[in-house]
């Protein structure tokens, strides 16, 4: 009888305290401002893409003199809403160098040509993470696996080379493979130790996946309980996670969604550690949303006001700032630097 007032008790505590969330978001208060944690962050760029106006949800990773920059690219043709065979708009995997300062290099600006479930280059690849494993630079991406008129989405892992100054892949992407799988899977997170792939695949329960790299076979390794105390949204992947001193980091992303208190999904970015052995136990994370109210209430479409989107898809470490690139409102490549101690520092150990 106990447990049961016990439960009831905090299943109510956490809907009045979403209920509160969703209605300070809305008040006369200055928005997000009493649920955002700033204070680690000590810049925020925006990169524009030349050529390429609406690029979104970056990754990217440290390459020759400055950094190697993924992107989505979304391209609309209305014409293709005739044709069953097709979606009005495609979508696919850009790249750029970008020097020290963040600089866009012009001539870098490449679109991918990537191969998932068949000979031509895809149109439906989305939100690429880059990392690198064993020296080599690798894609981690999610496309259809096949043209069935069923929406589905899988995996894909696809290595990458430079050739004359343009990035091509070695070869066709190696669609990963789980059994049992959902007909929709995306953001799962790499992590690399020694010669061994590792994938996230989920946070309730945190489980890990090891990934044979030749075959593209996923075998689940760990599952977890964690119960993180995280009131926005189910955590889902981010960036690939890196070894920080003696723990891996990745940021992650969630969102709400409530048709009485929002017009349309929020989303958030977070952060936590998880030690570099088995079972990876979550140690630390960000009990509340890392960001500035900027993030927010800074529009990027006049025709979508209502859309809020951070996306984190990669992150660099140098010294003891993080660079982490994310994508706002489906829209814009931004990235945000933060001081790592601050960060670590407003984590709550588990």
């Amino acid at each position: 009888m106990l447990n049961n007032f016990r439960s009831m008790l905090q299943t109510y505590f956490i809907f009045f305290r979403i209920l509160f969330l969703g209605f300070s978001l809305y008040s006369n208060e200055p928005k997000w401002k009493h649920i955002l944690r700033g204070e680690s962050i000590c810049k925020t760029y925006e990169i524009s893409i030349p050529d390429y106006p609406n690029a979104h949800n970056p990754s990217i990773i440290p390459c020759e003199d400055g950094y190697l920059l993924s992107f989505r690219y979304i391209c609309h043709w209305p014409g293709w809403s005739h044709d069953i065979r097709y979606l009005p708009a495609a979508s696919f995997i850009g790249l750029a160098h970008l020097d020290k300062q963040f600089r866009v290099k012009k001539k870098s600006v490449q679109l991918l040509e990537i191969q998932t479930f068949s000979e031509n280059f895809s149109l439906y690849a989305e939100d690429a993470r880059l990392f690198i494993f064993q020296n080599r630079i690798f894609l981690l991406f999610n496309d259809f696996p096949n043209p069935s008129p069923e929406y589905v989405r899988r995996l894909y892992l696809g290595e990458i080379t430079c050739e004359k100054g343009r990035w091509v892949p070695k070869k066709r992407a190696l669609p990963l493979i789980l059994d049992p799988s959902n007909r929709i899977e995306k953001n799962w997170v790499p992590f690399c130790i020694d010669s061994s792939l590792y994938l996230i695949y989920g946070e309730d329960p945190h489980t890990v996946l090891e990934c044979d790299p030749s075959t593209g076979y996923c075998r689940r390794i760990s599952e977890r309980l964690e119960d993180l105390d995280w009131d926005y949204g189910i955590i889902r992947g981010g960036t690939p996670a890196l070894k920080v001193d003696d723990q891996f980091l990745t940021f992650f992303h969630s969102s709400i969604e409530n048709p009485d208190i929002y017009e349309r999904r929020v989303y958030f970015m977070g952060a936590y550690a998880f030690d570099p052995y088995f079972p990876f136990a979550i140690r630390a994370y960000t009990p509340s949303p890392i960001g500035l109210a900027e993030y927010y209430e800074e529009t990027s479409s006049k025709k979508d006001r209502s859309k809020k989107v951070v996306f984190p898809g990669g992150f660099i470490r140098e010294g003891n700032k993080i660079h982490v690139a994310w994508g706002k409102d489906d829209k814009r490549v931004m990235i945000s630097t933060m001081d790592l101690e601050q960060l670590l520092h407003q984590m709550v150990k588990r």
